[in-house]
């Protein structure tokens, strides 16, 4: 039998951090602060949570609400 990769989200932070750092941020924390204050995350994750945050106001933004129709309208 042929391996088939499985399609899987990927792993999200837990909410309670997730929530945290979206508190701090809209808190007016600097983000070097932010950083400092959650160890438990990485600091790239963080940074991208802040990217997100602030180009779409949500960690996990909902990019497509809409499912998207094929081919040309």
């Amino acid at each position: 039998m042929p391996f088939l990769p499985a399609f899987t989200m990927p792993p999200r932070a837990p909410a309670h951090i997730v929530a945290s750092i979206e508190s701090d941020y809209f808190g007016l924390i600097s983000t070097k602060n932010i950083v400092i204050r959650h160890p438990e995350v990485a600091q790239c994750t963080v940074y991208s949570f802040i990217k997100n945050l602030k180009e779409h106001g949500a960690v996990y933004p909902i990019l497509h609400a809409e499912p998207q129709p094929f081919g040309r309208r």
